[in-house]
Protein backbone atom coordinates (compact mmCIF):
# COMPACT_ATOMS: atom_id res chain seq x y z
CA UNK A 1 0.00 0.00 0.00
CA UNK A 2 1.59 3.64 -0.90
CA UNK A 3 1.58 5.88 1.82
CA UNK A 4 0.60 9.35 1.13
CA UNK A 5 1.70 12.33 2.67
CA UNK A 6 3.54 12.93 5.97
CA UNK A 7 2.94 11.45 9.38
CA UNK A 8 2.56 14.27 11.76
CA UNK A 9 6.53 13.94 13.79
CA UNK A 10 7.55 14.39 9.60
CA UNK A 11 5.34 17.33 8.86
CA UNK A 12 6.66 19.09 12.20
CA UNK A 13 10.14 18.58 11.37
CA UNK A 14 10.09 19.70 8.29
CA UNK A 15 7.98 22.99 9.21
CA UNK A 16 10.88 23.83 11.73
CA UNK A 17 14.12 23.01 8.97
CA UNK A 18 11.72 25.54 6.99
CA UNK A 19 11.70 27.61 9.51
CA UNK A 20 15.51 27.63 10.62
CA UNK A 21 16.13 28.00 6.76
CA UNK A 22 14.13 31.32 6.19
CA UNK A 23 14.65 32.32 9.48
CA UNK A 24 11.51 32.81 10.99
CA UNK A 25 10.67 31.93 14.96
CA UNK A 26 8.77 28.64 15.19
CA UNK A 27 8.94 24.92 17.00
CA UNK A 28 6.06 22.37 16.64
CA UNK A 29 5.65 21.97 19.86
CA UNK A 30 4.69 25.28 20.65
CA UNK A 31 1.74 24.80 18.52
CA UNK A 32 1.79 28.67 17.22
CA UNK A 33 1.08 29.08 13.67
CA UNK A 34 3.76 29.12 10.55
CA UNK A 35 3.62 32.60 9.93
CA UNK A 36 5.12 34.27 7.04
CA UNK A 37 4.54 38.32 7.53
CA UNK A 38 4.31 40.17 3.98
CA UNK A 39 3.90 43.60 6.02
CA UNK A 40 3.34 43.41 9.51
CA UNK A 41 1.83 46.62 9.76
CA UNK A 42 -0.88 46.01 7.62
CA UNK A 43 -1.19 42.33 9.43
CA UNK A 44 -1.13 40.77 6.44
CA UNK A 45 0.84 36.93 6.20
CA UNK A 46 0.44 33.91 5.31
CA UNK A 47 0.05 30.80 7.56
CA UNK A 48 1.26 27.32 6.29
CA UNK A 49 -0.37 24.44 8.20
CA UNK A 50 -0.12 20.93 8.30
CA UNK A 51 -2.57 19.26 6.44
CA UNK A 52 -4.29 15.27 5.43
CA UNK A 53 -1.69 15.14 2.51
CA UNK A 54 0.79 18.09 3.02
CA UNK A 55 1.00 21.75 3.55
CA UNK A 56 -1.97 24.62 2.97
CA UNK A 57 -1.19 28.30 2.51
CA UNK A 58 -3.07 31.17 3.18
CA UNK A 59 -3.19 34.61 2.59
CA UNK A 60 -4.81 36.87 5.48
CA UNK A 61 -5.32 40.28 5.80
CA UNK A 62 -5.73 40.10 9.84
CA UNK A 63 -7.93 38.03 10.59
CA UNK A 64 -9.70 37.47 7.69
CA UNK A 65 -8.59 34.38 5.19
CA UNK A 66 -8.29 36.21 1.65
CA UNK A 67 -7.24 33.17 -0.64
CA UNK A 68 -6.04 29.66 -0.24
CA UNK A 69 -2.45 30.26 -1.93
CA UNK A 70 -1.79 26.46 -2.34
CA UNK A 71 -3.68 23.55 -1.05
CA UNK A 72 -2.39 20.67 0.57
CA UNK A 73 -2.26 18.64 -2.36
CA UNK A 74 0.11 21.46 -4.46
CA UNK A 75 2.19 21.07 -1.02
CA UNK A 76 3.02 17.02 -0.57
CA UNK A 77 6.68 17.22 0.52
CA UNK A 78 9.19 18.55 2.62
CA UNK A 79 10.86 19.69 -0.13
CA UNK A 80 8.02 21.37 -1.70
CA UNK A 81 7.50 23.13 1.50
CA UNK A 82 10.73 24.35 1.29
CA UNK A 83 10.17 25.74 -1.64
CA UNK A 84 6.95 27.47 -1.21
CA UNK A 85 8.56 29.16 1.91
CA UNK A 86 11.71 30.36 0.12
CA UNK A 87 9.04 31.90 -2.66
CA UNK A 88 7.22 33.76 0.45
CA UNK A 89 10.14 35.38 1.63
CA UNK A 90 11.27 36.57 -2.11
CA UNK A 91 10.58 40.96 -2.18
CA UNK A 92 8.73 40.60 -5.20
CA UNK A 93 6.16 38.04 -4.18
CA UNK A 94 5.97 39.97 -1.08
CA UNK A 95 5.14 43.04 -2.89
CA UNK A 96 2.96 40.95 -5.74
CA UNK A 97 0.88 39.36 -2.36
CA UNK A 98 0.75 42.70 -0.57
CA UNK A 99 -1.14 44.04 -3.42
CA UNK A 100 -3.66 41.50 -3.78
CA UNK A 101 -4.00 41.33 0.02
CA UNK A 102 -5.05 45.40 0.08
CA UNK A 103 -7.22 45.49 -3.02
CA UNK A 104 -9.46 41.92 -1.50
CA UNK A 105 -13.11 42.64 -1.37
CA UNK A 106 -13.73 41.44 2.22
CA UNK A 107 -17.43 39.72 1.55
CA UNK A 108 -18.13 37.66 -0.95
CA UNK A 109 -14.60 37.41 -2.40
CA UNK A 110 -14.60 33.52 -3.43
CA UNK A 111 -14.17 34.39 -7.38
CA UNK A 112 -11.02 37.16 -6.44
CA UNK A 113 -9.27 34.47 -4.11
CA UNK A 114 -9.53 32.53 -7.19
CA UNK A 115 -7.66 35.11 -9.34
CA UNK A 116 -5.53 34.92 -7.08
CA UNK A 117 -4.35 31.67 -6.85
CA UNK A 118 -3.95 31.75 -10.34
CA UNK A 119 -2.07 35.09 -10.58
CA UNK A 120 0.16 33.60 -7.93
CA UNK A 121 0.61 30.90 -9.54
CA UNK A 122 1.64 32.45 -13.09
CA UNK A 123 3.71 35.00 -10.69
CA UNK A 124 5.95 32.37 -9.24
CA UNK A 125 6.42 29.77 -12.52
CA UNK A 126 7.78 33.10 -15.02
Amino acid sequence: MKKHGLTEKEQGEALTVAAEIINIPYTFESQAPFRVWIDKDENIYVDIKSAGVGFRAELNYGDIGVATLKNNVDVPTSDDLMSLAEQLIDDDVQDFLLGFAMDAPMRDNGEYASSLREAYQAFTTK
